[in-house]
């Protein structure tokens, strides 16, 4: 049975929504499957049954002891939200968007009405993929490794808009070699 944020209350699986209880599984070990590092879903089931969602991932060092805090970027399900104020000269020279201190796996940038994604810099660099974007009604991101050469190592949409409702829901994954 999985447990609360807290890890102190089980919650029971009959009231999980499936894509938590999907997330809340652990992740196999197979290269092949394809592992979701961030997403922003809204799926309305009439009412009562709507789920939210917000996934970001972090890098975070391992810790045995303690269960990890809820971050302060979960309320806005992106690491950064709106645009730093620069009211001087050099003010944002010190700017360095991250999960509350942790590397993000995903950048995500939001400011209640339109919504940008892109895999972090740091993760398409240290693995050396290209990215190559896909057009027209997808508006995707793909990034290949040509050194391999091996294709859609990780993928997911551009952007999404707000306006009442999530004009399009925001799927990451990555291959999990």
């Amino acid at each position: 049975m999985p447990y609360d944020y807290l890890g102190s209350f089980p919650i029971p699986d009959q009231v999980l929504p499936p894509k938590l209880r999907a997330l809340l599984e652990p992740i196999g070990l197979s290269p092949t499957q394809f592992v979701e590092v961030a997403s922003r879903l809204e799926v309305d089931h009439h009412g009562a049954n709507a789920e939210y969602l917000h996934l970001l991932m972090a890098v975070v060092p391992g810790r045995d002891d303690d269960p990890i805090r809820i971050l302060d970027e979960a309320g806005h399900g992106v690491v950064e939200f709106s645009v730093p104020s620069a009211d001087r000269y050099g003010c944002v020279a010190e700017f360095s968007p991250s999960i509350s201190g942790y590397d993000y796996i995903v950048a995500a940038w939001g400011d209640s009405s339109f919504y940008s994604f892109n895999l972090a810099e740091k993760v398409w660099m240290t693995l050396g993929l290209t990215p190559r974007s896909v057009g027209n009604d997808q508006q995707r991101l793909v990034y290949d490794d040509l050194g391999l050469p091996e294709f859609g190592v990780a993928e997911g949409e551009v952007s999404s808009s707000y306006r009442w409702n999530l004009k399009r829901n925001v799927s990451w994954k990555m291959s999990n070699e």
